[in-house]
């Protein structure tokens, strides 16, 4: 399997697990800080994800990295 990206702070890291773990690890606990100071949420969850294993046609997809920091 190809490297993960998480988006949100973009990291490459080995697999989907890797990805996953960091996101609930690391980037949800900052998530939830900022939401509760902005909206006084209790908690952010992550309902929704987006896995992009294989695309069979390349000019289907474009992955767009950013190279400044944007996010957490």
């Amino acid at each position: 399997m190809p490297n993960a990206l998480t988006p949100v702070d973009h990291a490459v890291l080995t697999d989907i697990d890797d990805a996953y773990n960091r996101v609930n690890e690391y980037v949800l606990p900052l998530e939830s800080k900022r939401a509760q100071a902005a909206y006084g949420a209790k908690e952010s969850r992550t309902d929704k994800w987006l896995v992009i294993e294989k695309e069979l046609n390349p000019a289907r997809i474009t992955v767009v990295i950013v190279g400044e920091k944007i996010g957490y």
